[in-house]
């Protein structure tokens, strides 16, 4: 059996894990800059709703 093989894929591994770490970063700020748009989208939507709805029921 060969020693060396699980260090080296230990070490192929690692690298790999740093080649892709910024990607995966990107992809997280990517992804909460989505959520806070959809939050953002979100409240904007229902002010409409609640808007259309007081003038339909003749609130305003």
């Amino acid at each position: 059996m060969n020693k060396q093989a699980p260090l080296n894929a230990v070490e192929e591994w690692t690298e790999a894990a740093a080649a892709v770490a910024p990607s995966v970063a990107g992809y997280e700020a990517w992804l909460q800059a989505e959520l806070v748009q959809g939050e953002a989208d979100l409240d904007a939507g229902k002010t409409v709703a609640l808007a259309d709805l007081r003038k339909d029921l003749g609130l305003e």
